[in-house]
């Protein structure tokens, strides 16, 4: 049994060299072609936007964050278990994929049809189209990652990402650029609806490119075992996995940083008093920041990750995003949102690299999936609590007691991370490698 499943694993290394240069294009083409998409429509600038067009509600302009980071995180641990044991990560993915798409083009249609009708119309369909592509994000995402790290060597991931992520970022800020056009050309809210239209042609080509892949066969040997068992099994590695428990214990308290993302755009808005074609340039200005230099740093984290661990950048993206929230907190003057903007630009870079691509270092190959869905699952609550908190404080008190709240929030997760947690490159023997 022993032999046949070393002959089995030979024969997938084998696959994974043989595939790789093709399935590195195609996934960095993939990928590109998505952000495109999602540089139409981007979650911190654009978006809230929309909905600020529709009502000066805090909470419901940060529901877009909450509800993006709510759909992403939670469902990844209930798919977890099958994705573990279903041969095909690729099939899966794209089964999934097909509901993070079709979604836009029903909110362009949508929008354009109603354009005219009440603003609660608007809001109840944007809310309830964008969850669905929310959740299809949340159950695609751990076969996808499952079959990325099953395609992508271990020493060769964080140049991967990297330069994946440099292509997205390029796309991305294309898309941005397009779309600071369409909102200054076009009227509120035919300029949406457009937008929402370019966002579902661009994810369909990335399809096109996705399905392209070639998955690699990995001899999985797991048992199979029900959800009940499954799920009885999740405290036990929290308890067994020191580490791991606590990096998520720090990335909980990290990602608030997320309470503060969500309302730049808006307090920026109200505090200097832009109308709304002013608001319209200036969150191209900001997406451009905040994607142009996000972008630029993508290969800088991704050979800096490769050589000194995903931990460290970790740590300097959290230090970056205290700074943002603390600047962002005396924001009296549009320059002031310049350095905001670019800092949490850097900061995203870094988090795109490192946050999910330390996860396999903590885990053996076949977990990874679990390993994944539990980390986004725990902290994907916080994300939306942090979400929700932001505009609830923002309403009760003001914009600064949110930032310095958050900067706080930020500072006790860098210090567990930096007092509790070993880098897993270094210290742990479930060191994922295929």
């Amino acid at each position: 049994m022993q032999q046949v499943l070393e002959e089995r694993m030979s024969r997938f290394n084998a696959e994974v060299e043989r595939y790789y240069r093709w399935n590195y294009w195609f996934s960095i083409i993939d990928g590109a072609n998505f952000a495109l998409g999602m540089g139409f429509v981007s979650l911190y600038t654009i978006l809230p936007l929309f909905v600020l067009n529709l009502t000066n509600s805090k909470v419901l302009i940060s529901l877009v964050t909450a509800l993006s980071m709510f759909g992403i995180y939670l469902p990844q641990i209930f798919i977890a278990n099958y994705v573990e044991r279903v041969k095909s990560k690729k099939q899966l993915t794209a089964f999934f994929g097909v509901f993070q798409r079709l979604p836009w083009l029903a909110l362009a249609v949508f929008v354009y049809i109603f354009a005219n009708g009440p603003g609660v119309w608007l809001l109840t369909g944007f809310f309830f189209f964008y969850g669905i592509y929310s959740f299809a994000c949340g159950f695609c995402i751990p076969p996808w990652f499952d079959l990325t790290v099953k395609m992508i060597p271990e020493d060769r991931r964080g140049r991967y990402f990297g330069y994946r992520s440099f292509a997205c970022g390029v796309s991305e800020l294309i898309g941005a650029g397009i779309a600071s056009w369409v909102l200054k050309v076009f009227d509120f809210p035919y300029n949406f609806a457009l937008l929402f239209a370019l966002t579902f042609v661009a994810v369909m080509i990335s399809f096109l490119f996705f399905i392209q892949l070639k998955e690699p066969d990995y001899p999985n040997a797991k048992k199979r075992v029900n959800f009940r068992e499954y799920f009885q099994s999740l405290p036990h590695i929290l308890h067994q996995h020191k580490n791991f428990r606590f990096y998520i214990m720090a990335l909980i308290f990290i990602q608030f940083y997320v309470m503060a993302n969500a309302l730049y755009t808006a307090s920026v808005i109200e505090r200097l008093g832009l109308t709304q074609i002013q608001a319209g340039v200036q969150v191209g200005i900001f997406t451009a920041l905040l994607l142009g230099f996000q972008t630029v740093s993508f290969p800088f984290w991704g050979h800096l990750s490769d050589r000194f661990g995903h931990r460290q950048i970790i740590v300097i993206s959290a230090g970056l995003n205290i700074a943002a929230v603390l600047i962002a907190a005396i924001g009296i003057h549009l320059y002031f949102y310049y350095l905001v903007f670019i800092f949490a630009g850097v900061a995203q870079g870094a988090n795109r690299i490192s946050l999910m691509a330390i996860i396999p270092e903590f885990c053996a190959p076949e977990d990874c999936p679990t390993f994944l869905g539990l980390f986004n699952s725990i902290s994907g609550l916080s994300i939306t609590l942090a979400s929700f908190a932001g505009g609830i404080i923002t309403d009760i008190f003001n914009y600064e007691v949110t930032f310095i709240l958050t900067g706080l929030l930020v500072m006790i997760g860098l210090w567990i991370l930096l007092k509790q947690v070993e880098d897993p490159q270094k210290s742990n023997k479930f060191l994922c490698r295929v």
